[in-house]
């Protein structure tokens, strides 16, 4: 009997395509199924529609942000407790990022520019262990 192994599905809410493009070549590549979408509203819909088992999230994007995103996704059901994994090109201020991680639960953040690739990569499949 083939026995299948059950893929993790990550979700990345990115609006620059090539850094969206980025990780989802090396995710796919570490064998996750990937959902991918330029903005906030986007990924709710694709969130709430898949279940992923972790959430990449961009937070300044445009039509819906991070935070409208995981204020919205955060009323759902399920929403209220999938891992979220902010990523962004900026240093949040002290007040939202305390705001996102006991508030709504994202309990891991990273500045995109601190970090390579691959630190990224890893994080998840410590995340997703």
């Amino acid at each position: 009997m083939n026995k299948q192994v059950k893929k993790n599905k990550i979700l990345i809410v990115e609006d620059e395509a090539s850094e969206r493009r980025a990780l989802s070549e090396k995710l796919t590549r570490k064998n996750y199924k990937i959902f991918e979408a330029e903005n906030g509203l986007v990924g709710l819909e694709i969130a709430l529609k898949q279940h992923p088992d972790l959430i990449l999230l961009d937070i300044l994007m445009p039509k819906m942000d991070g935070v409208g995103f995981i204020n919205k996704l955060r009323l759902d059901k399920w929403g209220k407790s999938v891992p979220v994994m902010v990523l962004t090109n900026k240093e949040a201020e002290r007040k939202m990022l305390k705001f996102l991680k006991k508030d709504r639960g994202c309990l891991y953040y990273m500045i995109k520019s601190d970090w390579k690739l691959s630190d990224i990569v890893k994080r998840i499949d410590r995340i997703l262990k």
